[in-house]
């Protein structure tokens, strides 16, 4: 697949949330449901609408956001207010609907992959890493885009941890860490250096085995990008 068609991807799959976060803000106003009202289950709009589970998601996760309707964990959805968002308003909360939970996912797996492949990184794990590292700090001192580099090393770091479950569910969200990736380079990279400085470091707990240390960066590093992202969301 080309990188165009990628890209075209990734722009119909946004679309398709924000198509389905509509279809649900028009049936909250045809079938004029009240503020209490519990919406479909997740399953039941899967069916309905013929999407996937993580499309209903993220529509749901936006329209909560920008305070339509309230998600009650092990209850169900229900209507919070029939007030139309205004659309950049609805598109926003689509948009920190999906980062929050792409940022709550990597931070609760990462973390432990990256103190995993501390202690269990191979030379040729180690190699690899630094062989990406290296073509990471040519684009640094040379402007070039950095986002697919610093993706490549979080790939070859999480392999390290050799557990091919977490692999494998590191592999599935990568795509949105790319496309938001490139969205923050495209408003502006103001802190590529820094950027780069923290996934040197990353690399360098992990060659010296220190797992807690490797624990410790990766949570911070994760930390400041999703500050990072919301920051250029909000802009």
């Amino acid at each position: 697949m080309g990188k165009s068609s990628m890209v075209l991807e990734r722009v119909d799959r946004r679309r398709l949330s924000r198509v389905i976060a509509e279809q649900l803000l028009e049936t909250i106003e045809h079938d004029e449901l009240q503020p209490g009202a519990q919406l479909p289950s997740e399953r039941e709009l899967m069916r309905m609408l013929h999407v996937g589970r993580s499309t209903v998601r993220e529509a749901l996760n936006g329209l909560a956001l920008a305070g339509v309707i309230e998600i009650r964990h092990g209850q169900g959805c229900f209507v919070a207010s029939r007030a139309h968002p205004a659309p950049h308003a609805l598109e926003l909360a689509l948009r920190r609907g999906v980062t929050g939970a792409l940022m709550e996912a990597r931070i609760i797996v990462e973390v432990e992959m990256a103190g995993l492949a501390a202690e269990r990184a191979t030379e040729d794990d180690l190699r690899e890493m630094h062989k990406v590292l290296a073509a990471y700090e040519r684009a640094v001192k040379t402007g070039s885009s950095t986002v697919r580099h610093a993706a490549r090393l979080h790939e070859r770091l999480l392999a390290a941890s050799h557990n091919e479950v977490l692999v494998g569910f590191v592999r599935t969200y990568m795509p949105k860490v790319l496309e938001r990736g490139d969205e923050l380079e495209q408003a502006g990279p103001e802190n590529v250096t820094d950027e780069y400085l923290e996934h040197r470091s990353l690399y360098e707990a992990v060659r010296d085995r220190r797992g807690g240390l490797a624990r410790e960066r990766m949570r911070a590093h994760l930390e400041t990008t999703t500050r990072e992202f919301v920051k250029a969301e909000e802009a």
